[in-house]
């Protein structure tokens, strides 16, 4: 039977269709099949705070406290739902997901790394919206907050796929096929399940606690020593105060840590960098009283306890947590008279 030019048309459209629908709903219901490691770390870490399993304690940042804070040492019930990548944004939708719990947690150990105040990045689309945790309907209130802040620079963030705007928002919110095809492809489809399983049930179990290990090309200085000038995206600005605002509205005490970094790094970084990030959040001190920062924003730790200037090994982040334990205790008695943290290196 030969078909019509317009027949033909029609059933290779609808085929593509089909296809589509057929891919569309494979990466929407078995990402654990094929997505990388990150996402079922991701997914752990929002299964805690979905069944607001946290405890006292909730540890709320990027990859640094990720790596650095060790839930089962810090002398409280506690959970670390840092995530890699993860920006004041993001974290801004995680706290507000937090105070609505039936039991908001006691304290908040709140934690960036200053260059993550500086810009927006793509990870905001390529994990926390690509792995389902950011929706659409937030990804447009963040468009509209930057527009509101004059920060021109959140919609021009490279995303290296061409998209931007509201059409980009949709497709990493909706999960479009497209944007998941290097990872089917590394996979071969699914192949990765055994290992994402075993990667999330681990998180589970550790709280949140995520040991890094040495890079194969290992570098001694952090990513904070490129920063040239300490100058808040006022994006980012506007989302750390707005979780400010939901904790102290929730009675939540926040302790603001600054990770030490490697030694290295302390030694080339420009110094009015770290001031002017330390005067920021001084600045918050004073505006919000549910706040203490714990430390200096630059402790400078011995780099053999990184494993890349910024991040913390097995044996630094076993050290740094039993470091923050008598910090909370102290603060769990005396709540109207928080001290600072002793967190210099001895």
């Amino acid at each position: 039977m030969t078909l019509s030019p317009r027949s033909y048309l029609l059933c290779s459209s609808l085929v593509a269709c089909l296809l589509i629908a057929a891919a569309w709903l494979y990466t929407s219901l078995m990402p654990m099949h094929f997505l990388e490691g990150g996402y079922p770390v991701w997914a752990a870490k929002q299964n805690i705070l979905r069944t607001c399993d946290f405890g006292s304690v909730l540890v709320l940042g990027d990859s640094r406290p990720e790596a650095a804070i060790v839930p089962s040492r810090l002398g409280l019930p506690a959970a670390n739902i840092a995530s890699g990548a993860a920006t004041p944004i993001e974290n801004y939708f995680f706290a507000r997901r937090a105070v609505s719990c039936p039991s908001a947690p006691r304290y908040v150990i709140y934690s960036q790394s200053l260059s993550s105040f500086v810009s927006a990045n793509q990870f905001l689309w390529k994990n926390a919206a690509r792995y389902g945790f950011i929706a659409f309907r937030d990804l447009r209130d963040i468009a509209r907050a930057a527009a509101e802040q004059h920060d021109p620079a959140f919609g021009g963030t490279d995303t290296h796929d061409g998209l931007s705007g509201i059409a980009r928002d949709l497709v990493y919110s909706s999960g479009f096929p497209s944007i998941f095809t290097a990872s089917l492809v590394k996979a071969r489809g699914f192949g990765r399940y055994d290992a994402n399983i075993a990667l999330f049930e681990h998180t589970s179990v550790t709280r949140g606690a995520v040991t890094y290990t040495d890079t194969p090309i290992r570098t001694d200085v952090g990513i904070d020593a490129q920063v040239s000038s300490f100058v808040p995206s006022p994006v980012q600005a506007y989302y750390f105060d707005k979780a400010l605002d939901l904790f102290a509205a929730a009675g939540v005490r926040v302790l603001y840590v600054a990770i030490p970094v490697s030694e290295s790094t302390v030694r080339a970084m420009k110094p009015k960098v770290a001031a002017d990030f330390s005067q920021f959040l001084a600045q918050h001190t004073k505006k919000f009283s549910n706040l203490v920062v714990a430390n200096p924003t630059t402790a400078a730790w011995p780099d053999d306890l990184f494993v890349d200037g910024s991040h913390m090994n097995e044996r630094g982040a076993a050290i740094l947590s039993e470091r923050l334990a008598p910090c909370l205790s102290q603060w769990e008695k005396s709540p109207d008279r928080p001290v600072p943290c002793d967190l210099a290196w001895r």
